[in-house]
């Protein structure tokens, strides 16, 4: 029965509460109609006066402060009638005490007694005048030039992060017997430890970078290419006779692979080169990793001066670390001069400059990579350096001070980070009005905040423009003009030096336009020589079926390609030697060939055979309309003895008729001493 006379005189008193709360509002329009009544009164000074503004907002601050105080008596009450002993937060407070070791706060002075509002004209704020939210504990506050400094539940605190950076800073602050005491002797000196090897280690990588970061890659390039190609790419002795390309037409269409092929492709592919549909240029993926990284770096540089820098800069000076235990966290609200000025060299000074640098080179490392794969790994490995202290301190750092870390923060002492919205001030969700020191107002809050934000998105788009006149666009400049160097202009000739009079003569190349070369109709001639060698190496051919027979006379163990004694020849000249005849044969001009000195004038019925079954095939028939039909009768060598002699059925082409002299110089009577005679092997199985 008398628990239940309790709880009905506790909801009472809530209902009274409830009711006094509701006269907040209309204390406000109260307000709103003294300012309109002064506005209508035609008098020349039409803002309000100020005893009255005074009046007003002493009497919210007084209300609020009353409403607040008798909510956490009655939460007290509420406690100890249910028998649950102290209330959370003071259980909170009461742990993280002892877990610091320190002792407890100073008991907080009790607000004034409300007075009614007479005389306010002459009311001056009562230094112990403070109010608090509900849920938290009332606090001492601290003072800080001429105004007061009320607290914000979660707005008006900055929390230090699991970072090297911020470990080091919290021992900073701290004098060194204080912060024997608050985070202990080892794990301040592993905290400054720490700190020492991450700026030793951020700034090597900040060299690595700016020496891995070139600002005109291919100012030198494109001038190497263009002289590659004109040395190597045009030149006769390069050019494709099977394709009837040259060497610069094989690297641009990516049917020849090198250096100057490997460079092209990336550089195609960076440029973009025929605008494939939906693939983005180099120039304008590296734009969006640019981006990502700038941003990344506003934030560092946001969480360094504006949100460390300027609370630290903006705490009282106290004679030592002044400090709040709220509900169960540790706020800083006050340091030594000292402390302050070692937090700044030590800390946020060394991380200002890091954060700039790593901008700064970060953007020309991004704006130089022309291989869009590295640029990928490139923006990784920059986020990864600015990520060292996170790393250190998750790798190295004890879990007891990681706890302390995430439960430490620092009360904020400035106007310009009160982040309060303005539809929260007009919704009346967040009404802190009357708690805020006169000299903040709300207007010059909201509109500095508004200016940081604009400041923010301005000067991150002044870095990407800035980034991509200076650095990005010249290189994509390059890049399309390295890529002309190899690809650009006129490819579709092939020079070489005039053998007496040392004078490049040209020669136009085009598979396109048939009939205007003389190589043509010899296209399969050396797409044989391609295809024996293919067959040499054990591929197998697209032209030819299996035949082992073949195989075995390229590859010099069919027993006719081996002679019975040193002084004989073999039965079929196999292509099978060894690298003495090389040498023999480098120094072995036409005439002493066709004496056959080293009896190598014999017909070469293998390559013939290859060369037939390339010959009649319709890839290179379709060039070559009737100019080959004298294949079709013929199978090797001993076939073309009346036809290598211009016979009436067919009409060889000299092209041809020279090198079938040369392919069967014995059929064809070009041998001046006889050879061996040639067996007539069948080589279709």
């Amino acid at each position: 029965m008398a628990m239940q006379q309790q709880l009905a005189a506790v909801y009472a008193e809530v209902q009274r509460l409830q009711m006094l709360a509701n006269e907040i509002p209309s204390l406000r329009m109260e307000m709103e109609l003294l300012r309109a009544e002064v506005e209508n009164s035609g008098a020349s000074d039409r803002r309000m006066p100020a005893n009255l503004q005074s009046m007003v907002r002493q009497a919210v601050m007084h209300e609020n402060a009353s409403i607040y105080q008798e909510l956490a008596r009655l939460r007290a009450q509420c406690h100890e009638l249910f028998g649950r002993g102290p209330s959370p937060q003071q259980e909170a407070n009461q742990s993280w005490s002892e877990y610091l070791g320190l002792t407890a706060a100073e008991p907080t002075p009790k607000p004034a007694p409300f007075k009614p509002p007479m005389g306010m004209e002459d009311l001056e704020d009562s230094e112990d005048d403070v109010g608090h939210v509900p849920g938290s504990e009332p606090v001492r506050q601290i003072h800080h030039g001429e105004f007061q400094a009320a607290p914000f539940l979660g707005l008006e605190v900055i929390d230090f992060q699991h970072s090297i950076w911020d470990a080091a800073l919290i021992v900073m602050l701290h004098s060194r017997d204080r912060a024997r005491q608050v985070v202990g002797n080892f794990n301040a000196f592993l905290a400054t430890t720490l700190l020492l090897m991450n700026i030793a280690i951020q700034v090597g990588l900040i060299l690595a970078v700016n020496s891995l970061a070139e600002p005109n890659p291919l100012g030198t390039l494109k001038t190497v290419l263009r002289e590659q190609r004109i040395r190597e790419g045009q030149a006769y002795h390069n050019f494709d006779r099977k394709d009837l390309i040259t060497q610069t037409q094989q690297v641009c269409n990516q049917k020849l692979y090198n250096e100057m092929a490997d460079t092209t492709h990336w550089l195609a592919e960076y440029t973009n080169r025929g605008g494939v549909f939906g693939k983005l240029s180099g120039d304008v993926i590296c734009m969006l990793a640019m981006f990502v990284w700038v941003t990344s770096m506003a934030t560092e540089l946001r969480r360094t001066v504006h949100d460390m820098g300027l609370v630290v800069v903006s705490l009282p000076r106290t004679e030592e670390v002044k400090y709040q235990l709220r509900q169960g966290r540790y706020i800083i609200t006050g340091v030594k001069t000292v402390q302050k000025a070692f937090s700044v060299m030590m800390v946020i000074l060394p991380r200002t400059l890091i954060a700039v640098f790593l901008l700064w080179y970060g953007l020309i490392y991004l704006a130089g990579t022309i291989n869009i794969d590295d640029l990928l790994l490139n923006a990784v490995a920059l986020e990864f350096v600015k990520n060292i202290d996170e790393l250190l301190f998750e790798a190295l750092v004890p879990r007891r001070m990681a706890a302390m870390v995430s439960n430490m923060a620092i009360q904020i002492y400035v106007s310009r980070h009160h982040t309060l919205l303005p539809n929260e001030l007009r919704e009346g969700r967040l009404d802190f009005t009357g708690l805020l020191p006169p000299e903040t107002k709300r207007g010059l809050s909201l509109s500095l905040q508004s200016f940081y934000a604009l400041f923010r998105v301005f000067y991150i788009a002044g870095i990407l423009v800035g980034g991509w006149v200076f650095y990005l666009a010249p290189v994509a400049e390059d890049a399309r003009e390295a890529l002309d160097a190899v690809c650009g202009h006129d490819v579709t000739f092939t020079y070489m030096l005039h053998p007496v009079t040392n004078i490049p003569v040209f020669a136009h190349v085009d598979p396109l336009e048939p009939g205007r070369h003389d190589k043509e109709e010899l296209r399969c001639f050396y797409a044989a020589q391609f295809e024996m060698v293919k067959l040499r190496a054990g591929f197998q051919s697209e032209y030819l079926g299996a035949n082992s027979t073949l195989a075995a006379m390229i590859g010099g163990f069919h027993p006719a390609c081996k002679p019975e004694n040193i002084w004989a020849a073999a039965d079929v000249a196999c292509p099978e030697t060894s690298l003495q005849y090389f040498e023999r044969a480098k120094m072995t001009g036409p005439a002493d060939f066709f004496k056959n000195k080293n009896q190598d004038c014999r017909d070469q019925d293998v390559f013939f055979a290859v060369l037939r079954a390339l010959c009649t095939h319709p890839k290179f028939t379709v060039y070559t309309a009737g100019e080959l039909d004298f294949f079709q009768d013929t199978h090797q060598c001993s076939d073309l003895q009346m036809q290598c002699h211009k016979s009436r059925n067919h009409k060889i082409s000299l092209p041809w008729f020279w090198q079938l002299q040369k392919t069967c110089p014995e059929t064809c009577g070009m041998c001046e001493k006889g050879a061996p005679g040639a067996a007539a092997l069948a080589l279709a199985e």
